[in-house]
């Protein structure tokens, strides 16, 4: 069972010593995580359009935290970054739940945190005050 991970690390590390095309044949689609843009609510946007001007606006002072350096929320933010020209700074942690202690305690101002993880978060703390999860958008196409 492979990850995005795997597929991503072909392109970002090292030559690995195998080949990761060649090497795995699919055999069947078993999951699709889409991810959900969390932003802190010391951000003053209410809407992803504000979030982008503001950050547009604050270049480099927007903390995005991810669970690890080419994790699947990593590359989540650097296509944003892409697509809308916006610059964040990218704090990669080691792993998800360290990302997402600093993203609720304002170190961290945004993360494209996994759709479960997002779930997760509204049923064990309560949105207000201390997070909110606007603006949000999913990362699934349907």
């Amino acid at each position: 069972m492979a990850n995005s991970v795997s597929t991503i690390n072909t392109s970002l590390d090292r030559p690995l010593n195998y080949d990761f095309i060649a090497d795995f044949k699919p055999i069947v689609h078993v999951v699709r995580s889409p991810l959900l843009m969390m932003v802190h609510p010391s951000v003053p946007a209410k809407t992803v359009p504000e979030f982008i001007a503001y950050t547009k606006a604050n270049p480099d002072r927007i903390s995005m935290a991810s669970g690890s350096n080419g994790s699947s929320n990593h590359m989540a933010g650097e296509l944003f970054m892409m697509v809308t020209g916006v610059r964040m700074v990218h704090v990669p942690y080691r792993g998800e739940s360290l990302a997402i202690a600093d993203l609720l305690g304002g170190q961290a101002q945004i993360m494209f945190a996994p759709y479960r993880l997002g779930d997760c978060i509204g049923e064990l703390i309560p949105p207000e005050p201390y997070f909110r999860r606007k603006p949000a958008t999913v990362t699934a196409a349907s």
